[in-house]
């Protein structure tokens, strides 16, 4: 392959060696085969194919993990919170506490986004003069314990409890 170029006034040529690998591969058979289409000698070696595949297979995992976490959180966020302090508000509703015990199912009194968590809470007198406190425990639908809370409200409406001396609960 002959090179011409100048530096500065001077015009110089040189003859260039092709490698041995690339012999088939001239200018001129490239021009007899047409523009943009490559020489029948001229291809990727093997070491550079398994290097490609390598990177294609490497991040085609990398982009079905991301995709398969974002789809576990997204299911995850689907799942209803479930919390003991949602069955205190519903408590906190009421003007009159009795003491004693209670439990039901939690879709029963949130919806049914709650279907198989169940409650229990008891409600005893803490002091005498209408606190209460209510303790509560929520279980998922394996009757696994998965939150409690205690919590206390003042209820003067309420009627006397164990500490007013009523012996009998309301």
């Amino acid at each position: 392959m002959n090179l011409r170029f100048m530096i500065g006034d001077v015009r110089v040529a040189t003859k260039v060696e092709q490698p041995a690998d690339l012999k088939g591969c001239t200018n001129a058979n490239q021009d007899a085969a047409g523009p943009g289409v490559p020489c029948a000698n001229c291809g990727f070696t093997l070491l550079e194919v398994m290097f490609a595949v390598i990177v294609f297979c490497t991040a085609t995992f990398s982009i079905l993990a991301l995709v398969s976490q974002s789809l576990d959180e997204a299911r995850r966020l689907q799942r209803p919170m479930v919390d003991t302090s949602m069955v205190a508000s519903v408590l906190s509703l009421t003007n009159r506490l009795t003491e004693g015990t209670e439990s039901g199912d939690l879709g029963d009194m949130l919806g049914d986004s709650y279907k198989g968590y169940t409650y229990t809470y008891q409600i005893q007198e803490a002091q005498t003069n209408k606190l209460f406190e209510v303790d509560v425990v929520l279980q998922n639908p394996n009757n696994v314990v998965i939150s409690t809370g205690s919590y206390l409200f003042y209820r003067p409406l309420s009627p006397a409890g164990s500490l007013d001396g009523a012996t009998v609960a309301r």
